[in-house]
């Protein structure tokens, strides 16, 4: 079977692979508010940039699937 989909195979088998999807949380990282997935021992996953700033996007330590460090951090 082939699934022509834009979401990630993490969301459409979470249930077959036992895995709670973590609800996105936003953070400010920089000045720029991030939606990201809480991971184990403060870091998390970038899932989306939320700014009106286009050269936000455009910075590789913002990528959608880069892993942000938030220790220390208030959500």
């Amino acid at each position: 079977m082939i699934l022509y989909t834009i979401l990630p195979p993490e969301e459409i088998f979470a249930e077959e692979w036992g895995e709670e999807a973590a609800a996105p949380v936003e953070v400010q990282v920089d000045g720029v508010i991030l939606s990201v997935s809480p991971g184990g021992n403060g870091s998390a996953r970038v899932e989306r940039v939320i700014s009106t700033n286009p050269e936000d996007y455009l910075h590789p330590f913002f990528q959608p699937g880069s892993p942000v460090f938030l220790a220390g951090r208030d959500p």
